[in-house]
């Protein structure tokens, strides 16, 4: 049996994104796959009552959820606030419910097993790569290292067989010259 999700959400919390968070979205981004970008949406929560109303988040000063948010075609909402004060921030709250609603409901891929589980081969495969590289100049710097040792022995016993040579022809010299 397929199985399938519309809309990956991904919520942040509004006004900041901690170390952790970063690492988070980019294990997400990788674990999913590129194809997972057609189905995510960022929700941002625990926003003030003027950012719930304005959807006003500094999400583009963040290097990484500006990179993330655009990827996804800037698909990003503010989450509703769990209480309203005033009719304003309850109607603000439903509009932006809404929205995401409205957003979940335009996406038109669906992200299926299938695609996890193409996107977990291949993952599976660029690690093997990687390894393998990683062993082939592990490799290439061991025998780099054994051929400098031997030429630095044989450079060294070269010198050796000629140190006898140059002693014996230093005292030839001097015997005919005396």
């Amino acid at each position: 049996m397929r199985r399938w999700v519309r809309a990956i959400l991904l919520v942040l919390e509004a006004g900041r994104i901690t170390d952790e968070e970063k690492n988070v979205l980019n294990t997400i981004r990788n674990f999913l796959g590129k194809d997972a970008t057609n189905n995510f949406i960022v929700v941002f929560s625990k926003a003030d009552p003027e950012r719930v109303m304005d959807k006003q988040i500094d999400w583009n000063e963040i290097e990484i959820l500006r990179s993330f948010i655009t990827q996804i075609g800037y698909r990003w909402h503010v989450s509703p606030m769990r209480r309203y004060y005033n009719e304003d921030e309850r109607k603000a709250n439903e509009k932006r419910l809404m929205e995401i609603k409205e957003c979940i409901s335009h996406i038109q891929v669906l992200y299926t097993t299938t695609r996890f589980e193409e996107n977990q081969k291949e993952q599976k495969r660029l690690k093997e790569e990687a390894e393998k590289a990683e062993r082939r100049k592990k490799e290439e710097d061991e025998n780099r290292i054994r051929e400098d040792a031997i030429r630095v022995y044989k450079a060294e016993q070269q010198a050796e067989q000629d140190k006898p040579r140059r002693t014996s022809n230093e005292a030839g010299r001097t015997s005919n010259e005396a």
